[in-house]
């Protein structure tokens, strides 16, 4: 019994594991060369909402680790 689950744990889920990543690259190789052209303002904006993003992230961290 217990080799069965061990079994279920190693084979299944690095099987499952991995899928997902065999699927994920294989999204990101198709869509590595963007297919539209982007304006100056919309790539600018775009820079903006991943930096607005990426300090947002860092707000929620530094919330969490004092609150720890």
């Amino acid at each position: 019994m217990l080799k069965k689950i061990n079994d279920f744990l190693i084979h299944g889920i690095g099987n499952i594991i991995k899928n997902t990543i065999h699927e994920v690259r294989g999204i990101n190789k198709r869509y590595n060369i963007p297919h539209a052209k982007m304006t100056k303002g919309v790539r600018f904006s775009l820079i903006m909402l991943r930096i607005y993003l990426i300090v947002l992230v860092g707000i929620l961290f530094y919330k969490f680790i004092t609150l720890l």
